[in-house]
């Protein structure tokens, strides 16, 4: 089973719910463009600790690595179609009102990127505990002298 599908699916499903208590909510086009910068920085920093990540853990001990692999890279495909609803939001606020379709996205991509954000803290946390649990820490590719980085 691949798990991609769940980190979209819940950022939805609590967008929904934000949508339907707070109908009311109009921001800027400056917040979505400013929320849009920070979205791509997030994404950024995620790319990089995602690289590292990959070549420190073990994919071939158990399933537990894969599936935590599947599961970030939904919240990053997450965060980066948020920036581009974002961009799109603030370009379209700017000539027409908002209609709940347009909050419905806005409360997704704060969620979105939310979700990118903590994921980017914790992420060496989550290395380094999978290269912990791993047969004796070590990836193949990687020299002895290397993991006591």
């Amino acid at each position: 089973m691949r798990w991609y599908f769940i980190s979209p699916l819940v950022v939805s499903l609590a967008a929904l719910v934000a949508t339907l208590i707070e109908r009311d909510f109009a921001p800027s086009p400056e917040l979505l463009r400013t929320m849009a910068g920070l979205g791509v920085s997030f994404f950024l920093a995620y790319v990089i600790e995602a690289t590292w990540l990959v070549r420190k853990v073990n994919l071939d001990s158990d399933g537990k690595s894969a599936v935590l692999l599947e599961v970030i890279t939904g919240i990053a495909v997450c965060g980066l179609g948020a920036v581009g609803a974002l961009l799109a939001l603030s370009e379209h606020s700017e000539n027409q009102p908002y209609l709940w379709v347009d909050i419905y996205f806005f409360w997704w991509s704060l969620l979105a990127l939310s979700f990118l954000g903590i994921l980017v803290a914790v992420q060496p946390a989550l290395a380094h505990e999978l290269d912990r649990s791993t047969e004796q820490g070590k990836h193949p590719d990687v020299k002895a002298d290397e993991v006591s980085d």
